[in-house]
């Protein structure tokens, strides 16, 4: 935009202009499309502002904010953080950044429209029959009778499929908010999205979309039924709210608001109890019944009723659900009664654990399956980023990662399958994530580089000794480097490649070498990457694939290029292109000798997940696009291993679990969940092959400390 007058239009929006000034930048408008619309995106995220809501997930919007600020000449730009912070930590911070972040805004204002497609019959747009294609635009109706289906195009970050008997209107498209009104009928939506971007309103409740899948129906007295299939969704009306996971349900009624979620396999009279206690003033007797009736699983549906039920009968709740699920630490029954917010807030996330992740058998899978996942506690903290390593005696070591944007960790901790607890160990001598562990022929566990809570990127490395429990400083890198990949070569050295130096991508690659401590000059990669994957091929050769190659936002690339690394030459190679651009992808040995590359970004983050794969072949050296996941993954390369029959498993970026299948180059879904989709988590194979799966978090969520165990 070469206009003069953008700092006018965000003065005129703040009502701090002369009245002169006002009906220049006024008349100015008037002629001026592109400064109308950055009126509109000033206006936008003015309204974000106070709700104090903006996040900064979205890597494309501070790339916009840091090239501005530069063209500016301010020197205050903080550099790209990898993790989402949940709030900025100060007024003008968020000012700042709104103020910049309007720009990108007005680069990408979605079309005042969505498109419809007459799936069956002739569904209507106000007065208007669609036949084949149509567009839906703001303010208008679309309407389905009992023999009529159609599907929306949410912008770019979804489809809703509206059943017969649908009446539903566009409220609102803008790249803050996405936001439809259902008035009765039914519909199925699924998104591809950061948290509280896509909502539904309905006469009962507002439904508020966490990157997920979920049905919707609203019945002629208003009354409003949500069914999760996927992530969660937030049923919200007058600041009473129901967070429902994966696999429940939940009802909104007039003039109440939103009722308990409850699993879809709980029985019967448990559900109508609850109906009873959520809209008909069911009291003590409904109580009687949740109490008789509940199971573990059903602990999240209590932990609902202790926060709601009068207080004559909290106490008969608090002993049931007690009895599944005991209190955390720190967390006093006295606390609970009393209602304290943190507290129960503490006591509902290991409810999560164990109540939402809990294995059940789904509508489509096999009950004779033998496959299972369990809950198996917390680690020491919560985290994500971090590192999980099998030792030589079976142990795994779990190393670093952070917590918040301000808040990473030196510690590290020990997971003993033969007891299934975690226990701390020695910390390191430097607190990172973003780094890498490997394990050495002797036994000692290499951590190379990572950021610090500056966000600076770190030249340390150290090695950790299991017999002493100790981190030791080794050798420095030649370069600090965080998000890089480290690859044990058949030699025994340890391949880095790539990663973030400070903001700026590298090329450069270097050896470990474990007999000397040091590390030395491995040459350059044909083009810089960070979230790139590294693979050790059968041949000895490392396959390199994708990632980011990053420098000035405008020039940032996400790469569908991929190298050979020669051991014996030292030498990188061009093999050719992946079948499409991907970074923060997962890329894994198959016992044919084949690579199976699953996932990533195209190139803007969450906003251009995906859900395709692909297989390198050694021989031929090509790349052969197979049948996709069963849903787009995103930051789970280090959930994702070859399984011990050599199948591979992906457990990151998904509350559900999948399995790739070599045999036949298809995925599906495991029994169970692990509650919430997980990025930055990690999974370790046993020897026994079985998996512990550690920490992540969930887009605005913070990390967690939960574990699991998944038994093939």
């Amino acid at each position: 935009m070469d206009c003069n007058y953008l700092e006018k239009i965000s003065l005129l929006v703040d009502g701090k202009l002369s009245p002169i000034e006002i009906a220049e930048t006024q008349n100015h408008l008037a002629a001026c499309g592109e400064c109308r619309q950055a009126e509109i995106s000033f206006l936008a995220l003015r309204e974000q502002i106070k709700s104090i809501q903006f996040n900064r997930n979205a890597t494309a919007d501070r790339k916009v904010l840091r090239e501005i600020l530069q063209t500016r000449k301010t020197q205050s730009v903080k550099p790209i953080w990898p993790f989402p912070p949940y709030r900025l930590a100060t007024a003008g911070t968020m000012l700042v950044v709104i103020g910049f972040a309007a720009i990108f805004l007005f680069n990408r204002l979605p079309q005042k429209f969505w498109e419809v497609t007459s799936v069956s019959g002739v569904p209507k747009i106000g007065a208007e029959k669609v036949a084949g294609r149509g567009r839906l635009k703001i303010g208008e109706w679309l309407e389905t009778d009992d023999s009529s289906e159609a599907k929306i195009v949410v912008a770019d970050i979804g489809s809703v499929e509206v059943e017969p008997g649908t009446r539903i209107r566009l409220i609102e498209t803008r790249p803050d908010e996405h936001r439809l009104q259902l008035e009765r009928g039914s519909i199925n939506a699924r998104i591809n999205a950061p948290p509280r971007l896509f909502y539904v309103n309905t006469p009962s409740a507002t439904v508020i979309d966490y990157g997920c899948a979920y049905s919707l129906s609203v019945e002629d007295d208003g009354i409003t039924t949500l069914h999760v299939t996927e992530g969660w969704v937030s049923l919200m009306l007058n600041g009473r709210e129901s967070l429902v996971p994966a696999s429940a349900f939940a009802k909104s009624k007039l003039g109440i608001g939103p009722g308990t979620p409850f699993f879809e396999d709980a029985s019967g009279e448990f559900i109508d109890a609850l109906t009873r206690f959520d809209f008909e003033n069911g009291g003590s007797m409904a109580i009687d019944v949740l109490i008789a009736k509940s199971r573990q699983r059903d602990a999240l549906s209590l932990w609902y009723v202790l926060e709601r039920v009068r207080e004559s009968d909290r106490d008969r709740i608090f002993e049931r659900l007690a009895a599944f699920i005991p209190l955390p630490e720190n967390t006093t029954r006295e606390g609970v009664l009393a209602r304290n917010r943190g507290m129960l807030d503490a006591w509902k996330e290991t409810i999560d654990v164990t109540s939402v992740g809990e294995s059940f058998i789904g509508k489509n899978q096999n009950a004779g399956n033998s496959r299972k996942l369990i809950s198996v506690g917390n680690m020491t903290a919560s985290r994500a980023g971090h590192t999980a390593t099998r030792l030589l005696n079976g142990k795994i070591l779990i190393v670093g990662g952070m917590q918040k944007a301000s808040v990473v960790l030196s510690s590290a901790e020990i997971f003993d399958p033969t007891n299934g607890k975690f226990s701390p160990t020695g910390g390191m001598q430097f607190a990172r994530f973003g780094h890498t562990a490997t394990l050495l022929p002797g036994g000692l566990v290499l951590i190379v580089g990572g950021t610090d809570a500056n966000e600076n990127s770190l030249p340390m490395a150290e090695v950790y000794h299991p017999a002493t429990g100790v981190f030791a400083l080794t050798g420095n890198l030649n370069a600090a480097r965080s998000n890089h990949r480290a690859i044990l070569l058949e030699s025994g050295k340890v391949l880095i490649t790539g990663g973030n130096a400070n903001h700026s991508a590298l090329s450069n690659a270097e050896i470990y070498d474990p007999e000397k401590g040091i590390f030395l000059s491995a040459g350059n990669m044909t083009a810089p990457r960070e979230f790139h994957t590294a693979t050790l091929l059968a041949n000895g050769m490392v396959l390199i694939t994708g990632g980011k190659t990053t420098g000035k936002p405008s020039a940032e690339t996400t790469l569908s290029s991929a190298e050979l690394y020669n051991p014996s030459l030292q030498k990188f190679t061009l093999v050719g292109n992946m079948t499409e651009r991907r970074y923060s992808h997962a890329a894994i040995l198959l016992t044919d000798g084949r690579i199976s590359i699953m996932g990533g970004s195209r190139g803007r983050a969450w906003k251009d997940i995906i859900a395709s794969a692909e297989i390198f072949d050694p021989q031929r050296k090509t790349f052969d696009k197979i049948a996709e996941m069963s849903l787009p993954r995103f930051n789970h390369q280090s959930a994702t291993l070859r399984l011990s029959d050599g199948r591979i498993l992906i457990a990151g970026a998904g509350a559900r679990l999948e399995i790739f299948d070599p045999t036949s180059d298809s995925f599906h879904a495991t029994l169970g969940n692990v509650g919430t989709g997980r990025i930055f988590s990690t999974a370790t194979l046993f020897e026994n092959g079985e998996v512990l799966i550690t920490g992540g978090y969930n887009f605005d969520y913070p990390p967690t400390a939960s574990a699991w165990l998944y038994s093939p």
